[in-house]
């Protein structure tokens, strides 16, 4: 039998709100559940300025349910904020995915670097990679700014002086392309659904550590 693992296979449904309320379900069943098991209670690590949800949503978004990112992210809060007596923050969630993808993800093209004896082809596919990740970047800042400057969109974008950029669409026969990007987390496949034509499209999305490294912001207006 194959066991899906990733939250877009496990949460999936016909709308993007119905997926995402089922995944951030997850992440809190997920997380109670550990913290219950070390006698502890959730709420009492983090800041009471904000609701414990939009607590739940954040680390949805930041670790997409795989609970070693989370517990990466975690335990960088704790050391920022719980070690020195405070209590983790929004932000400082935000912080520590930004930390995770410096330290952790984009590490994974620095190995071309470390280890001498690789074979050139895994080299030369981790270099194409990298150049593939920053030129959807470099797309997304692109269309940041031309959205901000009424370039494009007109009034449809009215209102949105720092338009979120970090999702966008593929065929699904170039999905392919991505996998080795999805693998080490650096993007996500999020939602399916049709374009304007008809034609079905998949949606990926960037990791938020990397939009807050670029400064892209992350998510699509409500």
């Amino acid at each position: 039998d194959i066991v899906q693992l990733d939250f877009f296979n496990i949460s999936k449904s016909g709308d993007v709100q119905t997926m995402e309320a089922r995944a951030v379900n997850y992440t809190k069943r997920l997380l109670d559940n550990r913290f219950h098991s070390f006698g502890a209670e959730f709420k009492e690590y983090f800041s009471p300025s904000v609701d414990l949800d939009s607590y739940y949503a954040l680390l949805f978004q930041v670790s997409f349910n795989v609970p070693r990112i989370m517990g990466h992210i975690l335990h960088s809060c704790y050391l920022d904020q719980i070690s020195r007596g405070e209590k983790i923050t929004l932000q400082g969630i935000r912080i520590s995915a930004k930390k995770h993808y410096e330290k952790v993800l984009s590490a994974y093209f620095d190995r071309k670097n470390r280890f001498a004896t690789e074979p050139f082809e895994r080299k030369l596919d981790r270099h194409n990679q990298k150049v593939l990740l920053d030129k959807l970047a470099l797309e997304a800042s692109t269309l940041k700014t031309k959205i901000s400057t009424g370039s494009i969109g007109g009034n449809y974008f009215k209102g949105l002086n720092n338009p979120p950029v970090s999702h966008f669409t593929i065929y699904p026969r170039l999905e392919a392309m991505l996998s080795s990007l999805e693998l080490n987390f650096l993007v996500t496949k999020y939602h399916e659904m049709r374009d304007k034509s008809g034609d079905a499209v998949s949606v990926y999305c960037f990791n938020y550590g990397l939009c807050e490294d670029k400064r892209l912001t992350w998510g699509y207006p409500k």
